[in-house]
């Protein structure tokens, strides 16, 4: 409508925007539209650096998928990437042939059959043990009419995902939601961030907050952060750690804008959190520090829908910041939930929810 295109202009970003087109880009499915029997939407996708073996990248990416979310049938599924590093040599100006990249068929890690899963984390470890966190909650479509907060569950393959443990409880804690990698610091401590849905922090009047898990002994114990929030609440916490050590934090609020906090103590305190120059329509952000020391962020640049997807870049620890390029503009459409990471062949990987049909890879080198 009319109103519709209105709104869509007013609310896009007010950041500077000087368009920085990528030398290479590439986009991707992990899996075609409607290919997976029975689980038609897709959301919420993670992706990880699995290594490189006899010159082939590997990379692991998780989501969830089903009738919609919510529902009884939404499990975790997963797939392998893999390609060739010596097609990224081949790359140019004036070369910009596609990288033959090969997904394997989507496969269920993680099901409930009394509950609806969403929100996967994956992590792989230096002794190649695969761990994964998800939410799990009674269905909107339980045939018994039973509600109950969100609980986080743990699971862990030591065979690349091939078969995993039984699922047990992470925490005791309701109300836990994942969503962001889980960072190693320099210290070797591992930080999982966490949101909190549950517990009200009454200095905003909000139950919606940021919070983190550390683990000092490689998983096996581990111990939470007080809470961290802003006015109307922010949640799915995402984190990285500069040379000097400090950590830089983004989250996704109610505000209308991302909001950003810095640790300079490994994550045991935090700045107070404040909004940023950059919009947020309530959806989540990604951030990965690239090989040159730039942070690259991939996030929705409007205060209302998930019809533009953009690529930004920081080159003073997030002081300030340049839009780069959309990798996605589609009004009325969704390309949400980012996650992204660099390999050390250069590319920039960010996989997202294509139009909740399937999970889309895009693949540049800026």
């Amino acid at each position: 409508t009319m109103w519709q295109r209105i709104k869509w202009r007013l609310k896009r970003g007010n950041l500077d925007y000087t368009k920085h087109s990528p030398q290479f880009i590439q986009q991707n499915q992990i899996y075609p539209i409607d290919s997976v029997k029975d689980r038609p939407r897709a959301h919420a996708s993670t992706i990880i650096n699995a290594g490189v073996d006899s010159g082939v990248q590997k990379l692991y990416c998780a989501w969830f998928s089903g009738k919609a979310e919510g529902f009884l049938n939404v499990a975790i599924m997963f797939s392998e990437i893999t390609y060739d590093i010596s097609e990224v040599n081949k790359i140019s100006d004036e070369n910009h042939q596609p990288i033959d990249f090969h997904y394997t068929r989507p496969r269920v890690i993680a099901d409930d059959p009394e509950r609806a899963c969403g929100n996967p984390v994956i992590f792989l470890d230096n002794n190649d043990v695969l761990h994964l966190w998800y939410a799990a909650f009674y269905a909107k479509d339980d045939p018994y009419g039973r509600k109950d907060h969100r609980k986080l569950f743990y699971k862990k393959s030591k065979d690349h995902g091939i078969t995993w443990t039984q699922p047990e409880e992470f925490s005791d804690r309701d109300g836990l939601w994942v969503r962001s990698p889980l960072l190693v610091l320099d210290s070797g401590t591992w930080l999982l961030p966490i949101n909190d849905e549950v517990t009200k922090v009454p200095k905003y009047k909000t139950k919606w907050s940021s919070r983190f898990v550390f683990s000092h002994d490689n998983g096996k114990t581990w111990e939470f952060s007080k809470l961290y929030s802003i006015k109307k609440g922010m949640i799915q916490p995402d984190v990285i750690q500069f040379e000097d050590g400090s950590l830089y934090c983004v989250n996704r609020t109610r505000t209308g804008y991302i909001a950003d906090m810095r640790s300079f103590d490994n994550g045991r305190t935090w700045t107070e959190p404040k909004n940023m120059e950059l919009p947020n329509p309530n959806s989540c952000v990604a951030i990965t520090l690239s090989e040159t020391g730039a942070i690259i962020m991939i996030y929705n640049p409007l205060t209302i829908g998930r019809g533009i997807l953009s690529a930004a870049k920081s080159t003073d620890k997030g002081a300030s910041w340049i839009r780069l390029f959309d990798l996605r503009d589609e009004k009325l459409r969704e390309f949400s939930y980012p996650c992204v990471l660099e390999t050390k062949d250069g590319l920039i990987h960010c996989v997202y929810t294509y139009k909740r049909k399937t999970i889309s890879h895009d693949i540049f080198v800026l």
